[in-house]
């Protein structure tokens, strides 16, 4: 079920996701639910409190990220490693057409549980990656902390991005009132 998607500034963006204990058929709902989303708004990589959800739970598109095939999906990744920095560009969904350069590392290694999408059962992993894949999974992973992209930015820069960002969705919002077109 493809789920609505937060948009900054809601305050929900901000919570930190609590760890799951046990993994029952609502968390694996709530995975597949991700994915969906995810894949509806064409995004590289989900949280589950981007969808209002407070569980540790993310969700990557492999193939996006051009690490294989399919759909990653972690339940309480945790950094355990990380080295290197590189500055690239990083959007987010909850920030609709919001893109900046940002350092991060360029090698991380991730501990968590990934769902096998097959036996529809959570095992444990410690996965390595590295380049987009490592950004991708940082990025989620401060999602879950409550910790948004943009918190990456000097905070003069970040004030003149948001202010900038949020003037040019207002005027979006009003173009498609005057049109009565409805809005994701």
């Amino acid at each position: 079920m493809v789920r609505k998607i937060l948009i900054y500034p809601d305050k929900f963006l901000r919570q930190k996701t609590i760890e799951i204990k046990e993994f029952n058929f609502e968390v694996l709902q709530l995975a597949l639910d991700l994915i969906d989303t995810m894949r509806a708004y064409e995004g590289l990589g989900i949280s589950a409190n981007q969808v209002g959800e407070i569980h540790r739970l993310c969700a990557i598109d492999l193939e996006g990220i051009k690490e294989g095939k399919g759909y990653l999906v972690l339940a309480n990744p945790i950094l355990i490693y990380k080295e290197g920095s590189e500055i690239d560009e990083e959007g987010c969904l909850s920030f609709p057409e919001l893109y900046v350069k940002l350092e991060r590392p360029s090698f991380a290694i991730i501990r968590a549980h990934k769902l096998n999408l097959k036996t529809r059962e959570f095992e444990e992993t410690e996965i390595q990656a590295k380049g987009l894949f490592a950004r991708v999974l940082l990025h989620e992973i401060d999602h879950l902390n409550g910790i948004l992209f943009i918190d990456h930015l000097p905070i003069e820069k970040r004030a003149k991005v948001l202010k900038e960002w949020m003037e040019n969705i207002k005027s979006k919002q009003k173009v498609y009132e005057k049109a009565n077109v409805k809005t994701i």
